[in-house]
């Protein structure tokens, strides 16, 4: 039987400071993931909220420190491309599209998951996917890609306000994959997103939403095609000053997984080269103190003498604390 593991960094609830963070141990849950087609996480004050995608469901779990989960709420009794969980300190949002659906649904719960209900559907949407979202500043932020083209809508959550007419985050690229992130801290409220825009690159844009300002669309990854068998956004944190912008690629069969951390306007300010390693998606959170946290599982493959293989693998972490950032660290 498939369970999922989990780790707690208790800073990545809203209530407990990012200062001088403590790993737990590893834990092994009473959810079992052996037929999950995905599964997400959003941490608060009321607990760790967890979604599970099977084939024809969707199930909520709300779990403890320990790792125990209490009965599965099901969000949905059919299939659902793509659902995203997030939410702020009282409230949880759920997003994801219906399979049969042209349109995008939000299930939303104000009382830590105990029971749901529906928001208006975003409109303007014909057959969305690769779905995130994010709350900041009392907006529900979502970025989602329809066709060719990444787009982003959003609704404020403390009155009946429609969504936003969806607007197009790519422009005139091809465009896949999107990542989201917020980061604001009282005066600034940012939006900022990843995606891939060919098989061999990805760019990123910033939006202030105060402002309702957007930035240029920013040139991000690129790598070099020659025996590229694959590459893409993995994610992406958010701190004061800089965007660090996590992607991957295969070259030459071995996997690689990297970023580069930019200022806020786009200027490049340092690069990571790794050891081979691998990972598709990076985990970010922003705590209410504007720390950005990240958490990733990465593989290292060495070819010893003979031509046998040894692996390594583990789930590291990073933060950001404005200006610098920590060092990744091995917690699993």
């Amino acid at each position: 039987m498939n369970r999922l593991l989990f780790l707690i960094l208790f800073c990545f609830t809203a209530v407990i400071t990012a200062q001088n963070p403590n790993w737990s141990s590893v834990k092994e849950t009473n959810i079992n993931v052996g037929s999950a087609l995905s599964y997400d996480i959003f941490t608060n004050q009321d607990g760790n909220h967890i979604i599970v995608q099977e084939s024809n469901n969707l199930k909520y779990y709300k779990m403890n420190l320990n790792g125990q989960a209490g009965s599965p709420i099901t969000l949905e009794s059919t299939s659902v491309v793509s659902p995203s969980i997030t939410g702020d300190g009282t409230r949880l949002y759920v997003v994801y599209r219906r399979s049969s659906e042209t349109f995008i649904r939000t299930r939303v719960s104000t009382n830590g998951g105990s029971s749901w209900s529906y928001l208006s559907q975003i409109p303007s949407n014909s057959n969305g996917n690769n779905i995130e979202a994010v709350v900041s500043n009392n907006n529900l932020h979502i970025t989602f890609q329809d066709g060719n083209s990444v787009y982003y809508s959003r609704k404020y959550i403390l009155d009946g306000s429609a969504w936003t007419t969806r607007y197009t985050v790519s422009n005139t690229e091809t465009a896949s994959s999107p990542r989201i992130a917020a980061w604001t801290n009282g005066s600034v409220d940012e939006v900022f997103f990843v995606f891939r825009t060919s098989s061999t690159a990805g760019k990123w844009r910033k939006y202030n939403v105060a402002a309702n300002q957007w930035s240029s669309i920013f040139n991000g990854y690129s790598v070099s095609p020659q025996d590229l068998m694959t590459s893409g956004p993995a994610g992406l944190t958010v701190g004061s000053n800089y965007v660090r912008y996590y992607y991957y690629h295969w070259t030459f069969n071995t996997p690689f997984f990297n970023y580069i951390q930019f200022n806020k306007n786009g200027g490049v300010v340092s690069n990571m080269y790794p050891e081979a390693q691998y990972t598709t998606r990076v985990h970010n959170t922003v705590t209410f103190d504007g720390v950005g946290h990240t958490s990733h599982w990465v593989c290292w493959c060495w070819l010893l003498e003979g031509g046998s293989e040894e692996f390594e693998q583990g789930i590291w972490r990073d933060k950001n604390f404005g200006t610098t950032y920590i060092p990744m660290d091995l917690v699993y």
